[in-house]
């Protein structure tokens, strides 16, 4: 079965294409074919970024919507249990946007999503890297965080396909140097990359 993945940036597809053989360079819209004949998708960076981006993805051509479609990329752990580059499979999806009204799909009341078994994603429109809003986003169920996973779902459910999501712990979403975020982001990445068998 033919395979898309979908991530937020170009730092995190990085770990995916180093290794991997690419077979086709990026046009426009960030995509690559990759060696297993995976594609990798680039949409951008939080959730209307994202949005905006597996949505032009979807309707560029029908072919698009085939196959298993996998929003992976890093994410940030809730609890008191962070495991760096611990990989962790989504079963059921929120929407917090923690009272950014900067468009109307920030100010929409969204439903929880459930997608199977697995843990449950906050996704929301910035970081999360005070201990005040960690504690309030854990205390309401969520076990990690992330800026697009939500938006991922709401439109490929809406397209008429399963969303399947992995996330790398990638942080304790807790306020830390920019080099120390990008070390342990680089070793979430890898792991994931690992767990998603890309060469």
């Amino acid at each position: 079965m033919k395979r898309s993945l979908f991530l937020a940036t170009e730092f995190e597809a990085a770990s995916f294409l180093r290794d991997a053989q690419v077979l086709a360079a990026p046009p426009a819209n960030r995509a690559w074919t990759l060696r297993d004949g995976s594609t990798l998708v680039v949409c951008g960076m939080g959730p209307v970024a994202f949005a905006a981006g597996y949505a032009s993805w979807l309707s560029a051509a029908p072919a698009h919507r085939l196959g298993e479609h996998v929003n992976c990329g890093i994410a940030g752990w809730l609890g008191d249990d962070f495991l760096l580059g611990r990989c962790v499979e989504i079963g059921k999806l929120r929407f917090d946007h923690g009272g950014d009204s900067s468009s109307p799909l920030m100010q929409a009341a969204w439903p929880e999503i459930s997608c199977g078994a697995g843990a449950t994603l906050v996704s929301v429109s910035s970081p999360v890297w005070e201990e005040e809003r960690r504690r309030t986003l854990a205390a309401a169920g969520g076990d990690l965080v992330d800026m697009e996973g939500y938006a991922f779902a709401a439109l490929a459910l809406a397209h008429g396909i399963q969303p399947r999501l992995i996330k790398a712990l990638s942080d304790p979403c807790r306020r830390r140097s920019r080099d120390e975020f990008l070390r342990d982001a680089q070793i979430a990445l890898e792991h994931l990359a690992a767990k998603l068998n890309m060469p």
